[in-house]
């Protein structure tokens, strides 16, 4: 698998919607707080959340791992389906659910992988935006968890204009 993308992360700008914790995208994507397994996002409202992350660079992840959570109460469970859109910042909730994702991710089909989903080359490619839609849960709770999030790819390194040969 390719490097961890954390370091490319532009913290400033990550946005997340319908958290009961405004900063507790910190927890699921920081190294060292996601490991803990008591550390998570969970839903505010209802088992709809929005995670925007935009990178510092452009970027091709090739992976993600999610792993959910759903060990604070009795109305949380982990998440379950997963839009993933490319490059498109601002989406509300009515859009997340009537748009096409780049890739749509099933976490209970992924937990026996140990959450690890392989991105689709073609449709993540010269990224500066990935947007989480967590659109439903594996208990049908009114609240979803996630414990961990990790985005992993490459950097999309910049082409030497003197390296270019003439046509």
């Amino acid at each position: 698998m390719d490097d961890d993308l954390l370091a490319h992360i532009d913290t400033r700008g990550v946005e997340v919607l319908n958290a009961i914790d405004d900063r507790a995208w910190t927890k699921i994507l920081a190294a060292g707080e996601r490991d803990q397994d008591t550390l998570e996002l969970v839903t505010d409202d209802d088992e709809t959340c929005i995670l925007s992350v935009p990178f510092t660079t452009n970027v091709k992840p090739t992976h993600v791992v999610i792993v959910g959570g759903g060990t604070n109460g009795t109305d949380v469970s982990a998440c379950a389906m997963v839009k993933v859109f490319v490059n498109k910042p601002s989406l509300g909730f009515e859009e997340c659910a009537k748009k096409t994702p780049a890739q749509t991710l099933d976490a209970r089909e992924g937990a026996s992988a140990g959450g690890v989903f392989e991105l689709d080359k073609t449709a993540f490619d010269n990224v500066r935006t990935l947007t989480f839609y967590f659109e439903s849960n594996v208990g049908d709770t009114e609240r979803t968890s996630v414990r961990r999030l990790e985005i992993r790819g490459r950097t999309m390194d910049a082409a030497d204009v003197n390296q270019l040969k003439k046509c």
